[in-house]
């Protein structure tokens, strides 16, 4: 213990001012808190006059008083009279009674027993506790507990320091400047949280695994945190120094204590075994570990778990790198930052690292400069230091680090692509594969099957690329690009942005861009290459890419086209810009060509007008207000707006004028809603509102004054007048009116353009008036005559604006609307109604006002006078003859006329005026037919009525066909008559046949009983209008139940409907088929053997040679989920029951494994290994397909070939035995992703003049992505196929393409146009002659290649990313 003696003997050496440092530090230790020292000068070890001499605070809002002494005469004198003190008011600011504790710390020695009583007594006839903290105790506690006390204020080391508590490892940790502090709010590892502290009840070993800096640590601590606060463990935080951590162990573990050990980088802790000795192995072991989590980088995972396998079975969990978005709540949580300019850079360094997210933003704040995190290169050369040594001292590792790095994933299987660069760097492919193999054991590379290498550090690859190829020159960075280009594009691109903006050096971009116009000046010869060299780094030679532009669009012929032809849309203003021309103009914004590239833009306009929606989209989003636009000053808004009005001043075609209208309105708005592609296929969706600054004040002046010069000269009216009736529309809650405010001098002028006789005009100051309430800005004068006109005050009260009347309950809102109409009429004329139905017509032809509102108000109207049967009357009739305006829903009139006529007379009144809804007006007639009038006749008449089919009619309201059973007190069979009518017309108007059966199967209005009931006699007329009901509407019957109860009626309904799910006009949809969807009842049956039996059979026996149709149905029925384990147990043991009853048909066999080939590996090894149980033969075997015809990936492929060979593996074990050596080898070579040799050798054999290319491997995507530039036509010769990667490539590439006719296929290609190419795409399935005709048409250039490329180019935008982004989005926006 000569330790603890030389701990106790300098305390006591200690002065009175370092003594109170180290009881305040011990203290706080001890879990007092942080304390307020009174006794001390700040920053110093001198005393001060202080009472008490430190303080802390309780959650209780009680004190603990701390009082120091080092004097030894008088002590118990000296003590009373400190604690005394501490009672004092006067002295202390405190009442007494607030004293709930006082802590005495000494260096006295030992006091006697009477001593430590009186102290004690004194104290507790003051209500309060003392404490009395001598010099035994206080050496003993900071011996045993507190080392790093020892080491810090009295130099001595106690232990290696490899032990430590939470705050002394924070403490440490944190004072590494490369560290990233740990002592931040714990935020986006909720889940992994929750998960660790489940798995360590289970379990008394959890293993943290990751790459470095993912927040392994951060994690340990805060489960440490929480269970130390839940279950009362003690923590011990263990991290190597590289010395003896042993005699720690078992001075620092006392017995009979519940502790939870952290060792941190547990590969790194040479003595990782002592610390899993004392995990508690027995009940009455005295000195143990009770949990113990550790952190480990994956290089090490299996090491560190072997050696904890040899003790105790953990659990594991893998921590991932964050995602882009959680990096930037990671620092906005924990330093405040949110500018996004910040933050983007900040995650552009990070790459998903948490801890280098951390320094980044560290840095940022302590500088508060963006610049200080411009340039990454500092930040990882002290954070790959180690990782750079280790590939340095390889001889050719810097070469094949570059290598990977600048390619980030890459195929091993064939590098022939990449061999010139290879060559440059002077190595061979085995050196390169066996570099990549050398650093994937030292984790800095992932290896898959030696097929496939990837970097998964993506910032550590970003360091590379510019350490390899700009630092250290390895290989010329132009050799890189110029034959990267060529292998993968997108790659070579990103690689030289890295470099262009992570490293956002001067030196380093000026170099980046001497490399680039290398390669500029090496391709420019060649036209094929430099061309999409070209469009993508253009940006490099901005004046001589200006230049090859203009020069493009002067020679470019003018087009005849006529904008006004177009129908513009607002939400098309997002349209993909395909012309290659445009693509690279936009690229010119926020530089010092912006003015130069709008300019050649609205000249590219002029020469094609039918570009009009790609070149509205460019100026009025790619050039439009973002999120930099404010921070930029608005300048290129600004450039935009004084180029359009330069070239309107200077040629006023229609064309030009629409386009700047359209652009205008788009600048004219205060708030944008933007939609933006981000790092790894992100995008992000956000909304910002214009600043009021004087560059926006002056360009949106402009704008409106010459919108003014446009509509006074007659021109355009009708698009000026729409922006009016949208102008200052947005209602968020951040734009500024302000700006309104200061233009609406502008608008005013219009007015005395306007008419207060035409609608559209009032209804527009209507719209002007709310904004400049909005805007506080009164321009009553000039809207008044347009407020009070006799038209707008008649539109006003029929379209009740919904937000007057939204505070009120439905019932009082209709009868508040009703009042208003009311009192506007009740004096009303014939002449009166007359116009107003005038009113109605117009606003219907000019007015996008509330439709339901005015035809509410329409309805309320007529029927206000019907207390006046002649105006009622004339009223009606008046309506009719106006054509209904807005289609008023006729029922209650028609009630109303009953109330006044026969029925004779109400229906001469209906089909005496020819108006559109004649039809639906006398549908109303039938429907409002008092019962007491029915009759024979009127029966006959209403079956005549069915017999005249409306064709043209595309909007109706429904027309439930059982309100016509009041007919059954004349005629039983009504309903029956009148199904038949339908049914027999409905191929004359599939709409209006869907009209009477709408609500027929809808189970919230009619039980599907109640109507087979009604129909009992004629249930194939049921299943008839059923079928024919469900080919009109898409959802009808979603959940089956109508189906169900008509099989049960019927048992051959279930022929009936596969019938009409086989025939050749349905399309089936994959796994959301609503007509396969319903057959999923099926599980739910007690029968469900023998019903599905049923349909697979009959299917199979329907479609022997469409066995893709077949595949996609049962397939559907099999992957079917209910959350229900009986539902999947149900499916396999279908599955076992007809592989044993159909194992020697190979042709029922190929189309059962094709069925479930998409479902889950579980479920299809399990079939595989009851086919093997039942059929040994390999000849049916060889046949099953096992996997899908194709795959679909996001990302990297890694993971998809990784789940394909653990799949392909597990088959192996079914195949034990000589009679399985024939499987085995089929999967080893599915597995080795070849082709069997004897095959291919036959294939060669046929191919005697050696003209094919022959590649029977899996092509990596690079490979892929070359074979298909490298082509003229790709031929797809499929016999089966649900989908094609390789297919839409071929489109991406703008390749022709020959395909054999698959109902996948041809959906592909067809898209949204008809089949007027479809002898140029397709040929026969199955017909060698027919492809053999094809291609000989295509070598005879016997083909339409003009409209085949139109048709290509139109698919590749069809099928963009963007536009799939986009109506993702605008379903989102809905």
């Amino acid at each position: 213990m000569s330790k603890l003696t030389d701990i106790q003997y300098r305390i006591d050496q200690l002065d009175g001012g370092a003594f109170q440092n180290l009881c305040d530090a011990y203290l706080t230790c001890k879990g007092y808190g942080i304390g307020y020292s009174l006794g001390m000068r700040t920053g110093t070890n001198k005393t001060a006059k202080g009472n008490p001499d430190t303080y802390f605070l309780k959650e209780d809002g009680k004190y603990v008083f701390v009082m120091y002494t080092t004097q030894k005469d008088d002590f118990v004198k000296k003590a009373l009279k400190d604690l005394e003190k501490c009672f004092d008011a006067d002295k202390t600011g405190i009442p007494a009674e607030n004293v709930g504790e006082i802590v005495y710390c000494h260096t006295c020695g030992r006091l006697s027993a009477g001593d430590t009583q009186t102290l004690n007594e004194f104290c507790k006839a003051r209500n309060s506790k003392l404490t009395l903290i001598g010099l035994d105790n206080l050496g003993s506690d900071i011996y045993w507990h507190y080392p790093r006390i020892a080491k810090d204020f009295l130099g001595i080391s106690v232990n290696t320091g490899q032990i430590m508590s939470i705050q002394d490892f924070v403490q440490v940790h944190d004072a590494n400047k490369m560290s990233a502090p740990l002592g931040t709010k714990f935020e986006l590892r909720e889940a992994e949280l929750k998960e660790a502290k489940e798995k360590l009840t289970l379990s008394d070993v959890l293993v943290l695994s990751g790459p470095a800096g993912v927040g392994k640590t951060r994690l340990a601590l805060q489960i440490c945190r929480e269970l130390a606060s839940e279950n009362g463990y003690e923590i011990l935080c263990i991290k190597s120094n590289g010395l003896e951590l042993y005699e720690d162990l078992v001075t620092t573990i006392e017995e009979d204590k519940n502790y939870l050990a952290f060792v941190d980088d547990a590969n790194e802790l040479t003595g990782l075994h002592f610390v899993l000795d004392f995990l508690c192995k027995t009940a009455d072991q005295k000195k143990s570990v009770k949990k113990l989590i550790v952190t480990v980088r994956d290089y090490a995972r299996q090491q560190v778990i072997s050696q904890i396998l040899e003790v105790k079975k953990p659990s594991i969990i893998k921590v991932g790198c964050l995602t882009d978005d959680e990096i930037r709540k990671l620092i906005k949580e924990a330093f405040g930052i949110t500018n996004h300019i910040y933050s983007d850079r900040i995650v552009a360094i990070a790459e998903g690292n948490a801890r280098l997210a951390m320094l980044t933003g560290k840095v940022a704040v302590e500088t508060n400069s963006i610049s200080s995190i411009q340039n990454a290169t500092e930040l990882y050369e002290h954070y790959y230091a180690n990782q750079i040594q280790t590939i340095v001292d390889s001889k050719t590792g810097i070469a094949s680090a570059g290598i990977i790095a600048f390619f980030q994933a890459m195929r091993l299987d064939n590098l022939k692509c990449v061999q010139p660069i290879l060559d440059a760097a002077g190595l061979t492919e085995e050196q390169f594969v066996a570099d990549l193999k050398q650093f994937d054991k030292l984790e800095l590379v992932d290896l898959r099957y030696d097929k496939a290498a990837r970097i998964s550090d993506q910032s550590f690859s970003n360091y590379l690329i510019k350490y390899v190829f700009v630092d250290q020159k390895v290989i010329p960075l132009s050799k890189m690009i110029e034959e990267g280009f060529f292998i993968n594009q997108e790659r070579t691109v990103v690689a030289c942005n890295i470099l262009l903006q992570v490293f956002a050096d001067e030196n380093v971009q000026k170099y980046v861009k001497e490399q680039i116009d290398i390669v500029w000046d090496s391709l420019k010869n060649s036209k094929e290459k430099f061309i999409p060299f070209f469009k993508v780094f253009c940006m490099i030679r901005p004046t001589e890419a200006l230049i090859l532009l203009s020069d493009f669009i002067e020679s470019e012929p003018a087009r005849v086209f006529d904008v006004e032809t177009i129908k513009f849309e607002k939400n098309k203003s997002e349209k993909n810009i395909e012309d290659d021309a445009i693509k690279i103009l936009c690229g010119f914004k926020a530089t010092q060509q912006t003015s130069e590239a709008i300019e050649l833009l609205l000249l590219y306009y002029q020469k094609r007008p039918d570009l009009f929606y790609e070149i509205y989209n460019a100026l009025a989003v790619h050039f439009g207000v973002d999120i930099d636009s404010e921070r930029q000053g608005y300048f290129v808004q600004k450039i935009v707006v004084e180029q359009l009005c330069k070239a309107i001043e200077s040629n006023q075609t229609t064309n030009l004028l629409l386009l700047f209208i359209r652009a205008a309105a788009q600048f004219l708005k205060l708030s944008f809603s933007r939609t933006e592609g981000g790092r790894h296929n992100s995008i992000t969706f956000y909304t910002v509102a214009l600043a009021s600054q004087k560059t926006v004040l002056g360009y949106r002046k402009m704008l409106l004054q010459q919108l003014y010069k446009i509509y006074e000269q007659n021109q355009c009216r009708t698009e000026i007048e729409d922006f009016l009736l949208d102008y200052g529309t947005e209602y968020g809650n951040n734009e500024d009116y302000s700006i309104v405010k200061n233009e609406l001098n502008l608008i005013e002028p219009f007015f005395a353009l306007f008419s207060p006789e035409r609608l559209y005009h009032c209804v527009i100051a209507k719209h002007i008036k709310e904004v400049s309430d909005r805007a506080e800005y009164v321009c009553y004068n000039t809207l008044e005559p347009f407020l009070n006109s006799k038209k707008y005050k008649i539109y006003s009260v029929l379209n009740q604006e919904p937000i007057l009347l939204m505070d009120m309950p439905y019932d009082e809102c209709e009868n508040w609307h009703r009042k208003k109409v009311q009192n506007l009429v009740k004096e009303y004329k014939l002449c009166d109604f007359q116009y107003l139905f005038q009113v109605c017509t117009e606003s219907m032809k000019t007015v996008d006002g509330d439709i339901w509102n005015l035809t509410r108000g329409i309805g309320y109207a007529i029927n206000a006078c019907v207390k006046n049967k002649v105006l009622y009357l004339d009223v009606v009739t008046a309506y009719l003859d106006a054509d209904t305006p807005y289609n008023i829903y006729p029922q209650s009139v028609i009630s109303n006329l009953f109330k006044l006529l026969s029925p004779e007379e109400v229906k001469e009144v209906l089909e005496s005026h020819d108006y559109t809804q004649k039809n639906a007006w006398l549908w109303g007639f039938y429907d409002e037919l008092p019962p007491e009038q029915l009759s024979l006749t009127w029966e006959e008449n209403f079956l005549h009525f069915l017999e005249k089919i409306p064709k043209d009619m595309k909007s109706s309201t429904y027309r439930p066909l059982n309100r016509m059973e009041k007919f059954e007190t004349v005629d039983e069979d009504i309903i029956i008559k009148a199904s038949k009518i339908i049914v027999e017309h409905y191929e004359e108007s599939p709409f209006v046949f869907s009209l009477y059966f709408s609500l027929m199967a809808n189970p919230h209005n009619v039980s599907p009983n109640k109507v087979i009931e009604k129909y009992k006699k004629n249930i194939s007329l049921l299943e008839e209008i059923y079928l024919k009901y469900l080919e009109c509407t898409q959802n009808y019957d979603y959940d089956g139940s109508f189906f169900e109860a008509l099989i049960s009626k019927d048992k051959n309904f279930l022929y009936r409907y596969l019938d009409e799910l086989l025939a050749k006009k349905r399309r089936l949809y994959g796994q959301h088929d609503e007509w396969v969807r319903r057959l999923l009842r099926i599980w739910a049956e007690d029968t469900y053997l023998l019903s599905m039996d049923l349909v697979s059979d009959y299917i199979y026996e329907k479609t022997e040679e469409k066995q893709w149709t077949y595949c996609q149905i049962i397939g559907q029925l099999l992957s079917y989920k209910s959350g229900k384990n009986e539902i999947a147990e149900k499916q396999e043991k279908w599955i076992r029951y007809t592989i044993r009853k159909y194992c020697m048909d190979s042709e029922r066999m190929h189309h059962l494994f094709g069925a479930i080939a998409e479902s889950d590996a579980n479920q299809k090894r399990g079939a595989i290994k009851e086919f093997l149980r039942c059929n040994s033969e390999y000849a049916i075997f060889e046949q099953l397909p096992l996997e899908p015809s194709s795959w679909s990936w996001s990302g990297s492929e890694v993971p998809v070939i990784e789940r394909r060979i653990e799949y392909l593996k597990s088959l192996l074990s079914l195949m034990s035995g000589v009679k399985y050596l024939k499987h085995r080898k089929k999967i080893e070579t599915r597995i080795v992703g070849g082709v069997g040799e004897s095959y291919l050798q036959e294939l060669k054999g046929k191919d005697s003049n050696s003209l094919i290319h022959w590649k029977s491997y899996f092509l990596s995507n690079d490979e892929l992505y070359e074979e298909i530039n490298n082509s003229d036509v790709l031929v797809l010769p499929y016999r089966e196929i649900s989908q094609s990667g390789v297919l839409l490539l071929s489109i991406y590439f703008e390749k022709n393409i020959i395909c054999s006719d698959l109902p996948s296929f041809v959906e592909t290609i067809h898209g949204d146009q008809d089949n007027s190419l479809d002898h140029d795409f397709f040929f026969k399935n199955n017909d060698p002659s027919s492809l053999c005709e094809l291609l000989m048409r295509y070598i005879d250039s016997n083909i339409n290649n003009e409209k085949i490329q139109y048709r290509i180019k139109h698919l590749k935008n069809l099928y963009s990313w963007e536009n799939a982004a986009k109506a993702t989005i605008s379903i989102y926006r809905k």
